[in-house]
């Protein structure tokens, strides 16, 4: 029977509902909407707690504002607070604007509502009879039909119903369109050969995270100034190259005067003195005079420019004014003093411009010190040291009689920029005269209008007129000691002792051109420089000179380290003297990495790869224990720990004893996929990524059997006897073929150092599925009657020659053609009786390492015996062979491609990290197709490097 619960027939639509990935400031909050912070930076607030430093942490405004004073209250009860001057308008947040929609329905009590088929919108679900949520954003408007089915003991109705999303919203430009103000202070113009560092400016309201806007001119967007170039974050960054000169060839710029296309328009101007401001024929001809001609033509640029967010775009257009350094010339006659783009106070001076960054670096005191600072040019400049750090740029403003007079403590301003703040210094030095004091201010009170009222701490010393513009801020203080050289911007000199650990010096300096006439132009620059105090950098080592023991052909996880009693310090080791084991090497980090070569190889007479051991039967030479005649193999070696300034260093000689518990060396057997370009990309974006893989949590980062892995390569057999090449094939000859694996789920384990409950290290790794072993199930190695071959094996009675020789292919071989099926006289899995196959081999991981365990050979020296591969357990990784917490036996052999090895302690983060990254990209393991066709042992007989095993490609193996 059919349930009566709805009121709405099929095919309803809820109407449209816009995506609230939106990113609105800190001042629009919404009540009832649920908020996501991206990112709070702790200046921007008077009080903040610790949680909302948290990318994802959620609250709902409960409370509207703007961007002063309490706005919001959180969903744990505490009040967030902006810092009431506007500075918490620049933190971004993402909104999650919640939706609660009824379903259309009587009400029966009891009746349940589920989505048969369709899909609701991103972000919604089912509560109830309510569709709640807050629905994602969509590139573009979307309709999202699903049927829903409401039932009631045993009974049932559908309905098919829809609601709609609206797309995204398009990036919104900030800076005004038309003329930019480039020019210093915010002109509308500006002088050739001037360097240009401007910021165009967008918005975008449903900025996802992990997006960012994108600045560019299209093909049709204009041009700018030559010289200037576009970022794609919106900054026009450049110097502008000079404006089109003009020759004499020219002529005098008046039509026709110079050929067509010689030069970019006709320049000439009208004189303002003559010609059409007399009544014909009233004065003698050529009364006027005429106006001189440029020598330079200012020319505006116009461009278009298009921000995008990677879903939808805007466009606005610009313009850039380049005027030529001989406009503003006193002998300019082709400008009248009533163009609102020129003020009177206008110069043909171009600022100078800084090269030195702002961060001159972290000296040491109790030493001589030189801080050279660079401009871009140095003719017709001097530098001066300013005795504020700007903060803020004021005017000053008399509204009263009383205000800013000589012995008074009151100063009154008007605030071209950020509000002073209790503590800041200010000055009139050179500005008014008989003023040199350098003033503190110690209160700060707001009046209408932009006006503050400043109380300082020592009266003025004469009377303030209005309108001096001056800055505000912190003292400019140089290290003592040092000495600034106005010609050349030097600071130098001896910097005394000083106690404190580190302590920074902010200071800055201007440079000023000055023309031949005095015109000035300036810039200035704050500079900082840390200076390291008279701390003794004192080394000790906390590893012991012993380092014990390691068997040969083992990796090595051995390390030293020391410490340094100045925080912070990054200690570099390298070896001095002695030499450490054969096949080990010390990185700059500590780590002792690599594995002992148990045996030297010598290739083509040669020397290639030094072991404990060397039998050089070419020379009659033979060296034991590395040359040293000592039996237990102790090899000594002295490491150097210094500190990254170089400041301190300390030596010790440290000892290694190897043990050789196998006298046969063993190999370990890996495959791994070849993948496709963009697959690589995939995954090297995914295994690169330092928000996931947080640096100071890899374990031996250095070390290539630890740290990182990239080439996701996963162990087949572990401690298998190296031997020729050609017995491997032999092991291989069956159940091996060209095989694709898949992912499973991301696991972690730990590995605990051999016999206790210490923690080495812990591995994340992504677990990896045979298809053809379904639950652990494995085929037996060999399966008969399958009656899949329906082509017989016959002889070649062809009279052609055909050979399978590598020499003879190189050679002159025959051109025969050779069969498709090639059966050559070591082939297994063939019968001579048998010319029709009836016996298969299923390819799968187990039977892979069952060949490999299992295989054996008549022993060349005693054919009546048989010998097989020695194994070693022990080369099975750490982690393998560890018991893991809550359980009470070794992990054992895993099929399993490893990630990373971390430090201990910190893989749950980094699977946090992982699970994150995979929620938020379109990157999952299975986009990769690990497909294995080959074997990668480490070591064959001769051979230390890694060897290609192919599998064979036969029709008995399935």
């Amino acid at each position: 029977m059919a349930l009566n619960a709805w009121t709405k027939i099929s095919g309803y639509n809820f109407g449209n509902e816009p995506g609230t990935n939106e990113s609105v400031s800190s001042g629009n909050f919404t009540v009832g909407h649920r908020y996501v912070i991206e990112y709070v930076g702790t200046t921007d607030f008077t009080k903040i707690g610790a949680q909302y430093n948290v990318l994802g942490t959620v609250f709902t405004a409960s409370t509207t504002g703007s961007g002063a004073g309490p706005v919001i209250q959180t969903l744990n009860n505490t009040t967030l607070e902006t810092a009431g001057d506007g500075t918490a308008s620049k933190v971004a947040f993402a909104e999650r604007r919640q939706l609660d929609i009824a379903l259309p329905v009587t009400g029966i009590q009891g009746t349940i509502y589920n989505v048969i088929s369709g899909k609701l919108p991103p972000g919604l679900r089912i509560d109830g009879s309510h569709i709640i949520g807050s629905p994602f954003e969509v590139p573009r408007i979307t309709d999202f039909t699903f049927c829903i089915r409401a039932s009631n003991n045993g009974e049932i109705s559908d309905r098919t119903f829809t609601i709609t999303i609206e797309g995204e919203d398009a990036p919104e430009f900030i800076t005004p369109e038309g003329l930019l103000n480039i020019g210093d202070p915010g002109e509308l113009f500006v002088i050739d050969s001037t360097y240009i560092d401007f910021q165009i400016e967008a918005q975008d309201n449903d900025t996802t995270s992990g997006q960012r806007l994108n600045y560019f001119i299209d093909r049709d967007g204009g041009s700018l100034p030559p010289g200037l170039v576009l970022t794609t974050d919106g900054r026009i960054v450049g110097f502008v190259q000079p404006t089109l000169a003009i020759t004499v060839q020219d002529g005098d710029g008046t039509y026709d005067d110079s050929y067509y296309d010689s030069v970019a328009f006709d320049f000439a101007f009208l004189p303002t003195n003559g010609y059409d401001s007399y009544i014909y024929d009233a004065v003698f001809f050529d009364f006027a005079l005429q106006s001189n001609k440029p020598k330079k033509l200012n020319r505006t640029y116009q461009f278009t420019v298009t921000v995008t967010d990677g879903d939808s775009y805007s466009k606005r257009s610009f313009k850039m004014f380049v005027v030529g350094d001989d406009f503003f010339r006193a002998d300019n006659t082709t400008w009248l003093s009533g163009n609102s783009l020129f003020n009177a106070d206008v110069t043909y001076m171009r600022p100078p411009v800084w090269l030195t960054n702002s961060y001159l670096g972290l000296y040491r005191a109790n030493n001589y010190v030189t801080l050279i600072l660079d401009t871009y040019d140095t003719e017709n400049i001097i530098y001066n040291l300013e005795q504020i750090n700007a903060d803020c740029k004021a005017t000053t403003r008399r509204i009263g009689e009383d205000d800013n007079i000589v012995d008074s403590h009151t100063l009154t301003i008007t605030l071209a920029t950020n509000p002073p703040t209790v503590g800041h210094f200010l000055t009139f030095s050179g500005l008014v005269s008989g003023t040199s004091q350098i003033n503190r201010v110690d209160n700060v009170v707001a009046l209408p209008n932009d006006e503050y009222r400043l109380t300082l701490y020592y009266p003025l010393e004469t009377f303030i007129p209005n309108n001096v513009e001056f800055l505000i801020g912190t003292l400019s203080q140089t290290p003592p000691g040092m000495q600034f050289d106005e010609n050349n911007a030097e600071l130098h000199g001896l910097v005394p002792y000083q106690p404190a650990v580190t302590k920074n010096y902010k200071f800055t300096v201007s440079a000023t051109r000055i023309s031949d006439k005095g015109e000035r132009s300036s810039t200035s620059k704050i500079f900082t420089v840390d200076l390291l105090g008279e701390v003794d950098s004192v080394l000790n080592w906390n590893t012991n000179s012993d380092l014990g023991t390691i068997n040969a052909n083992f990796v090595s996880t051995l390390s030293v380290s020391a410490v340094s009693t100045v925080p912070g310090s990054t200690l570099l080791y390298t070896v001095t003297g002695g030499r450490l084991p054969p096949g080990l090497t010390l990185d700059l980090d500590g780590e002792i990495v690599g594995k002992v070569n148990q045996y030297g190889v010598i290739v083509d007479e040669v020397l290639t790869t030094p072991g404990l051991t060397t039998f050089d039967f070419s020379t009659g030479v033979t060296t034991f224990d590395g040359g040293t005649t000592s039996i237990d193999r102790v090899y000594e070696f002295t490491v150097q720990a210094r500190d990254q300034f170089g400041y301190s260093a300390i030596s010790r000689t440290f000892s290694i004893s190897i043990d050789t518990p196998n006298q046969l060396v063993f190999s370990n057997i890996k495959v791994r996929p070849f993948l496709k370009s963009e697959q690589r990309l995939k995954w090297r974006e995914f295994i690169d990524n330092t928000s996931v893989f947080t640096p100071l949590s890899i374990y031996r980062p250095n070390d290539p059997n630890f740290g990182i892995q990239s080439e996701l390569a996963m162990l087949v057999y572990a401690g298998i006897e190296t031997r020729e090449a050609a017995t491997y094939i032999s092991a291989m000859g069956l159940n091996h073929k060209r095989k694709k694996f898949t992912f499973g789920t991301v696991k972690s384990a730990t590995a605990f150092a051999p016999g206790t409950k210490t923690a080495v290290y812990e591995v994340i790794y992504v677990t990896m599925l045979d298809p053809l072993e379904p639950n652990g199930k494995r085929l037996p190695n060999k399966i008969e009657k399958l009656s899949l071959q329906s082509k017989e094996i016959t002889a070649d009675f062809s009279n052609s020659i055909w050979s399978r020789r590598i020499e003879d292919l190189i050679a002159d071989a025959p051109t025969a053609d050779r069969p498709s099926d090639i059966i050559t006289a070591d082939s297994m899995g063939f019968e001579v009786s048998n010319p029709r196959v009836n016996e298969y081999f299923p390819n799968s991981i187990s039977i892979w390492r069952d060949r490999l365990k299992s295989w054996s050979d008549k022993d060349p020296n005693d054919p009546s015996k048989t010998i097989n591969f020695a194994r070693e357990r022990n080369y099975l990784p750490l982690w393998m062979r560890s018991i893991q917490p809550g359980t009470k036996k070794e992990l054992d052999f895993q099929l399993a491609v490893p990630i990373c090895y971390c430090k201990v302690g910190t893989a749950t983060d980094i699977m946090l990290n992982i699970k994150n990254y995979l929620a938020t990209t379109n990157f999952s393991f299975n986009q990769l197709d690990y497909t294995a066709d080959r074997y990668i042992i480490d070591s064959v007989e001769g051979l230390t490097a890694d060897k290609y095993l192919v599998f064979r490609n036969d029709r008995i193996t399935i």
